[in-house]
């Protein structure tokens, strides 16, 4: 009885066992038997998709022979249409004007705005006015434009004296470069006394407007007036067109002096259009006055108090 209870005990055992495997065993019946069910629904959706295209297939097939058969009506009616165009066609008479008539149905008729002979004749504008702008912050370099501490005179005086030296400046260069470019180098222009006086505008804007940079910033206007130089070098419009350069760049590039001053010359070189002549230079005229006022300003400001000892 007693190696008998202990073969039950183990036996036991065993059963508990087995009852744990077969616990497992159904769970993992159970989880692939909801895998079948998602397959076969799967599958289900499948069929009904494929059932779904045959149907469109054989709708688009239709479709197809269709549209087959009113190509080949329409192939037959333009046979015949040309047929009949052949025919009438053949009772024209057949001459040069009808053949050109065919042949070139638009005629392109060109116009020049105005003859420019070589290339230096066209960069013309970009040049006198670098060359001006140039001048300029050479002569702002040179001159002793800035602010006189101790100088026993009113900002008004200090300004004419100053003003007076760069246009003085100003127009030395603008004739010895017009002298330059007419004499030297053959520049044809459009109208001669047009283009000194334009020079001339152009020279003492430009050297008006530097002259007011260095009034109200001193050594950073001379800075300013070098960057405003590259700036409107790059945006005027004088090397390739306007519509190349980054739209927001040239806007503010149009604003600039340089951009109505290589308009200008542009005109009275070689275009000839003396209303945007006027259009430019009054522009300029512009700038020039407002360059005038705020230099004026700020030096009576500075020299609102001048000292009662005579320097310099």
């Amino acid at each position: 009885l007693q190696t008998g209870m202990e073969t039950f005990g183990a036996k036991i055992t065993q059963a508990t066992e087995g009852a744990k495997q077969l616990h497992v065993g159904t769970t993992e019946f159970d989880s692939g038997f909801t895998e079948w069910m998602t397959g076969y629904t799967t599958l289900n959706t499948g069929i009904t998709t494929l059932a779904s295209g045959i149907s469109q297939e054989s709708s688009g097939l239709m479709k197809l022979q269709g549209g087959l058969s009113s190509l080949a009506a329409g192939s037959n009616e333009l046979a015949t249409r040309l047929n009949e165009a052949a025919e009438k066609t053949s009772n024209l008479q057949n001459n040069d004007s009808t053949t050109t008539m065919f042949a070139q149905p638009i005629e392109l008729v060109e116009s020049d705005l105005s003859k420019v002979p070589n290339y230096g004749t066209g960069i013309a504008p970009y040049f006198l006015s670098l060359a001006l702008f140039v001048g300029g912050i050479m002569a702002a370099n040179i001159l002793p434009l800035g602010r006189r501490e101790l100088l026993k005179v009113t900002g008004t005086v200090h300004f004419i004296n100053k003003l007076g030296l760069v246009y003085v400046v100003g127009l030395i260069q603008t004739l010895i470069v017009d002298l330059v470019v007419l004499l030297g180098f053959k520049l044809t222009v459009a109208s001669v006394p047009l283009f000194i006086l334009s020079s001339i505008i152009v020279s003492l804007t430009f050297m008006t407007f530097i002259l007011m940079l260095i009034i109200l910033l001193g050594n950073l206007g001379k800075l300013l007036a070098v960057t405003l130089l590259v700036f409107q070098l790059a945006t005027c419009g004088g090397t390739f067109p306007g519509e190349l350069e980054y739209p927001m760049l040239a806007k503010i590039g149009g604003f600039l002096p340089m951009a109505h001053s290589l308009k200008g010359f542009q005109e009275v070189v070689s275009l000839g259009g003396w209303s945007n002549l006027v259009t430019q230079v009054l522009i300029l005229l512009i700038y020039l006055l407002l360059a005038l006022i705020v230099g004026w300003i700020s030096s009576h400001i500075q020299h609102k108090e001048p000292s009662a000892v005579l320097i310099d």
